[in-house]
């Protein structure tokens, strides 16, 4: 069963910003030691002290403080994008539940409604028919299929609308899973970046 609870995805966004907020103090904490580091060269002295220090500025300050930095920021701005717009996809407020389990139950549900319905109208007019000679039938059985009809019609409304709803939401996921890649290729940038002065590949 796929389901989404809007308020607690929305609990899970501030649980989120603060967890993501955590790590960009430890980042600065982290940068503010490097920066004492490669100013006093940990106690270094001589060209080994100056290639630390170079390397810790390029890698870690330049590199991948800035990038992933960038990458918390932008999961940041994602997931509120995420929340905010989600909805979209149902227009009873802010505080909403879906779940596939429900969408079938409704359908259920109406397509039993309507053979009761059919049922109970289809022997309304058979006893209609059957005292015909006494009371007129015409008007009532007209009545009878006409309120059947606008049972129906209300019914086709339900179902309609659970499916567009359906639609909308499986559009919405959809959509947003495409844009979620992108952090997907920020951290394969910061692995590779990683790899490369692993294997010295670069300066």
């Amino acid at each position: 069963m796929t389901k989404m609870n809007y308020m607690e995805l929305y609990g899970f966004m501030l649980a989120t910003n603060q967890g993501l907020n955590s790590r960009r103090d430890l980042l600065r904490k982290t940068q503010k030691s490097l920066n004492v580091f490669t100013s006093g060269k940990g106690g270094l002295t001589g060209g080994a002290a100056d290639g630390i220090a170079n390397y810790i500025s390029e890698v870690h300050a330049s590199g991948l403080q800035t990038m992933i930095e960038q990458l918390l920021q932008r999961f940041e701005d994602l997931l509120k994008i995420y929340v905010a717009s989600y909805t979209g996809v149902d227009k009873g407020g802010n505080d909403f539940y879906l779940a596939t389990s429900d969408y079938e139950a409704i359908k259920g549900q109406s397509d039993s409604y309507r053979g009761d319905v059919a049922a109970k109208v289809a022997h309304f007019n058979k006893i209609t028919h059957g005292v015909s000679d006494i009371v007129p039938s015409g008007t009532y059985v007209q009545q009878a299929n006409e309120a059947k009809s606008r049972v129906n019609d209300s019914l086709d409304n339900i179902k309609r609308g659970i499916k567009d709803q359906q639609e909308s939401w499986q559009t919405y996921e959809a959509e947003q899973v495409r844009k979620f890649d992108e952090l997907d290729e920020m951290i394969a940038a910061i692995e590779r970046l990683i790899g490369q002065y692993s294997s010295q590949k670069l300066p």
